[in-house]
């Protein structure tokens, strides 16, 4: 930030040499200058913390060390599982999914999740 701040007092500089030339118009666009680079500094602020915001966002969604994917779906490093993969993406719930009966699996798929009826192959 230290950047915008050079540039903010550049530009104060700036309109004080221009009051000393008394040159109006000189003065007026210094003044409006300065005016729009607080503005920037200002909204640069705001995204930093959307960023920061939307950083710890993508962390929450990311899967822990402690759950892997595997075809589809989410395990347990320790082997349980399987687990809904849409679940825990949008909701971070790692809810257990249940197996069709073998003369369904064809047509409906192997795995259905209760909670959102998501089905797996």
């Amino acid at each position: 930030m230290s950047i915008i701040s050079d540039v903010i007092d550049l530009a104060a500089r700036a309109k004080k040499q221009a009051d000393e030339l008394a040159g109006i118009e000189l003065k007026e666009t210094i003044a409006e200058l300065r005016g729009k680079l607080l503005d920037l500094k200002e909204e640069i602020l705001a995204l930093r913390e959307e960023n920061t915001d939307l950083k710890a966002e993508k962390a929450k969604l990311a899967l822990p060390a402690e759950v892997v994917k595997k075809d589809g779906l989410c395990y347990k490093a320790d082997g349980n599982g399987p687990y809904c993969t849409h679940c825990y993406e949008t909701r971070g719930d790692l809810i257990s999914v249940v197996e069709f009966p073998k003369n369904v699996q064809r047509l409906a798929g192997k795995w259905r999740c209760p909670s959102c009826t998501t089905k797996y192959a």
